[in-house]
């Protein structure tokens, strides 16, 4: 299943606002053209369209960076003809993705990079949409094309950047807690209990809508981690405890041969102890997380109160006092 790792209604608005602000600065292209020249025409739309975005999202540097996309609208504009076809929509696309783009330390060169290039290859995408709608929109004056074309041009770009806010999550807890399901009664129970943390571990931050990216990311890791660590320290306790019981089996020996047995059982038997330890300790602190995460996201329940509230307004409004439950007993 895919997970978005941003609200619902954020990526609504998003992309309503890429729409009006695609259509607003489109609209303006062919007055600016005569007037101005192709490159700021350009210009113009992408700060537009990028500005509408970022006030909507609540970015910080809206001016600094709707000049960024200005900057790659004007470039888009001077390399037609000298580039491919279609240069000129992905470099809108991928300044417009640039700046979208969430701003922190976090996400790194690379992850700019992949951002920028999904947002010019779903921008290139929108022009062409945009081009086979051409063929049905005979007679349609230049401002409105090229307001459905930076409408589409928009919509791309701002999709590919929202690409990035997706991961994929699957329910089913790691294989190797599957595979350790058929052990000891004890080691059974620690397995089963971080089976069951992860899985409601998934379930709390996909119901979590208040979880931002960074959040929901570092859950996840932090559940597969520990649901990991569980398994793997009961296997270590069941593989040392056939070890420990190789050791004490068989006939008695002499009493250095007993001794040097027990010594070893008695190393055997702490060594097992910590991995049993370790493993319960993962499974907690994973129950934990999966509580603290759904505790995170659940929606306070009002409906009785409510209710109440409602119950005592109406019985107000006509003239009913609350009888005393002391009065109604004597009656």
């Amino acid at each position: 299943m895919i997970l978005l790792t941003t609200s619902p209604a954020r990526i609504r608005k998003t992309l309503l606002a890429a729409t009006l602000g695609g259509i607003a600065g489109g609209a303006l292209v062919p007055t600016l053209m005569a007037s101005m020249g192709t490159p700021a025409a350009r210009a113009a739309y992408l700060a537009v369209a990028s500005g509408a975005i970022l006030l909507v999202r609540g970015a910080r540097g809206v001016p600094a960076r709707a000049a960024i996309a200005a900057g790659f609208g004007a470039l888009a504009a001077l390399v037609e003809g000298v580039l491919p076809a279609g240069s000129g929509p992905a470099l809108a696309g991928i300044g417009l993705a640039l700046v979208l783009a969430p701003e922190g330390q976090r996400l790194g060169a690379f992850g700019r990079l992949l951002r920028a290039l999904s947002g010019g290859a779903f921008a290139l995408v929108g022009a062409m949409a945009a081009g086979e709608l051409a063929r049905f929109m005979v007679g349609t004056t230049p401002v409105a094309w090229d307001a459905l074309l930076g409408a589409m041009i928009a919509v791309g770009a701002t999709a590919g950047e929202l690409l990035h806010h997706a991961v994929i999550v699957s329910k089913r807890p790691p294989i190797e807690l599957e595979e350790l399901r058929k052990l000891s009664p004890g080691g059974r129970a620690t397995v089963d209990m971080a089976r069951g943390a992860y899985v409601r571990t998934v379930e709390a931050v996909i119901a979590a809508r208040t979880l931002d990216t960074v959040d929901r990311i570092d859950a996840l890791t932090t559940a597969r981690d520990l649901a990991l660590t569980a398994a793997r320290s009961t296997e270590t306790a069941e593989e040392i405890a056939k070890t420990k019981a190789s050791v004490t089996a068989g006939t008695a020996g002499s009493d250095q041969v007993e001794s040097t047995r027990e010594r070893v059982a008695e190393q055997l038997t702490r060594k097992e102890q910590k991995a049993r330890d370790d493993a319960a300790r993962a499974a907690t602190a994973l129950a934990e997380l999966a509580i603290a995460i759904a505790e995170r996201g659940a929606s306070a329940d009002t409906t009785a109160e409510d209710l109440a509230a409602r119950a005592e307004s109406l019985a107000f409004r006509i003239g009913v006092s609350p009888v005393p439950r002391e009065t109604a007993a004597k009656s």
